[in-house]
């Protein structure tokens, strides 16, 4: 049975997603736009890193728990990845050669068109590849947690935490364990799950989970503009999805999110369609950028916040749009949703 407070998280990380990529692009003018507007993106940024952790915190939530044979899971979950990953590479591609499609050759498009497939279309592709990765593995990890203790899954969830202090700033302060096998983005697989398994909602868990956010949130800023200012120029160690920080900021979203069970049509159509939107709305994206040229806007951090806020609503709603009414298209159905 689906989880209404899972539906209304992905709906929360997905236009997180768009937040980050709409405030991310101002990050890299650091000395370029004044440093109040560039404070302001920061802040912004760092509000919402949570978006790839929560998704594969979700991810955990619903895989895991789920009782479908190696053979179901293989054909019905990568197929749902690979069949839009393939359709969206090719429009990301076309998008890319537009201005020289008709005067390449066909060998010389299909060749680039492989090297693209390879390592990704679009920048923001490679969260699906990662996303392949894991679910590879889950078969795997599920055998694991549904003949684990709690006990046992806190044993794995703590190295892993463990693995996330080491960076260019910590590692030459620290033990040079082999630490590996605990690490990367399966351990927010493994947390969603214990999350959800193991945690009940209620105004403890609530609490905790707004502490843990503004914590998460105030660390990334912090670090992040302590960092930039000693080298002078943007530093994003900060914003790993695999720092301790950012972790924090997942894990309370999560929490605070436990409690989000409200439900409509219409968030349940978001959510139904929030893939075709993670795919689309770089397209979108760069368009409003082209089309928007206020003169020195940036350096105005009121406009800034408006230009922010409102083009990320902008993108949302008009990725959404979109999306929604290709997937009435029959046989496009499968490459969207």
């Amino acid at each position: 049975m689906m989880k209404f407070y899972i539906s209304n998280l992905r709906n929360i990380a997905t236009f997180s997603v768009i937040l980050l990529h709409v405030s991310g692009a101002f990050l890299y003018k650091y000395h370029k736009i004044e440093i109040s507007s560039w404070k302001l993106a920061n802040l912004i940024d760092s509000s919402v890193r949570f978006c790839v952790p929560v998704f594969l915190m979700i991810t955990g939530t619903l895989l895991l728990n789920n009782k479908d044979t190696l053979k179901d899971f293989i054909n019905k979950r990568l197929k749902r990845v690979l069949y839009p990953l393939l359709f969206w590479s090719v429009i990301y591609f076309i998008w890319s050669k537009i201005d020289v499609i008709t005067s390449t050759d066909f060998l010389s498009l299909l060749t680039d068109f492989v090297k693209a497939l390879s390592r990704g279309a679009s920048f923001h592709f490679w969260y699906i590849y990662t996303i392949i990765g894991v679910y590879l593995f889950i078969p795997i990890l599920k055998k694991w947690v549904l003949t684990s203790s709690k006990r046992e899954i806190e044993y794995f969830l703590i190295i892993w935490g463990v693995t996330m202090l080491y960076n260019p700033y910590t590692i030459k302060f620290l033990p040079n364990f082999e630490l590996i096998y605990f690490s990367r983005f399966i351990g927010y697989v493994l947390l969603g799950y214990y999350v959800d398994k193991y945690i009940v909602a209620n105004k403890k868990s609530l609490f905790i989970g707004m502490v843990f956010l503004i914590t998460g949130i105030n660390a990334t800023y912090f670090l992040t503009q302590i960092a930039s200012d000693r080298s002078n120029t943007f530093v994003e160690v900060f914003y790993d999805y695999l720092s301790p920080n950012v972790a924090l900021s997942a894990l309370g979203v999560f929490l605070i999110g436990q409690k989000l069970t409200y439900r409509s049509q219409f968030s349940e159509s978001l959510d139904k369609h929030s893939f075709g939107i993670y795919f689309i709305h770089i397209i979108i994206f760069t368009k409003t950028l082209q089309i928007i040229d206020i003169p020195n806007f940036e350096n105005n951090s009121l406009f800034l916040f408006l230009y922010i806020i409102l083009n990320s609503i902008f993108v949302y709603f008009t990725s959404f749009i979109i999306i929604f009414l290709l997937s009435k298209i029959l046989y496009l159905k499968k490459f969207l949703t």
